[in-house]
């Protein structure tokens, strides 16, 4: 709901400051839609380019430059945040291990992963779960 709000008001930007007209603006909003939503379902298994823009009905180009507008970095960067915000939300609310994680979130190894969880982050998932973890433990005077 909230990134159908987002998609909207972002929509209505690029009207106002005539970089898409209204008519394409209305049929953008709903393409783009079908593939973050594609996205968000599928962010487990291999997502191809192709799939997105055609599940569009744009050409490659045009969903490319339309996607960068609206979210501001390329679909495969888009892609890459929301499969580790996925694997954070993982790592704090599951006891799954690392290599679990990686794969369900559609990474190709937990090396790779790791990587880019730190890259984005500042430190690696075993870090970040081993701070969550300790951070839930109850403080001496709970015990």
């Amino acid at each position: 709901e909230h990134l159908t709000l987002y998609v909207i008001a972002k929509i209505c930007d690029m009207i106002e400051d005539e970089k898409v007209s209204y008519k394409d603006g209305k049929r953008y909003l709903f393409d783009l839609l079908k593939s973050v939503e594609y996205i968000h379902t599928n962010y487990g298994d291999k997502i191809e380019l192709q799939t997105l823009y055609t599940i569009s009905c744009m050409s490659r180009s045009s969903y490319i430059r339309y996607f960068k507008q609206l979210f501001g970095c390329p679909p495969i960067v888009y892609i890459q945040n929301y499969r580790l915000r996925q694997a954070k939300s993982m790592l704090k609310h599951t006891n799954n291990p690392l290599t679990a994680i990686a794969n369900d979130c559609g990474f190709c190894d937990s090396a790779h992963f790791s990587r880019l969880f730190k890259q984005k982050y500042g430190m690696s998932p075993s870090h970040y779960k081993d701070m969550i973890k300790d951070h839930k433990k109850p403080s001496a005077s709970e015990e």
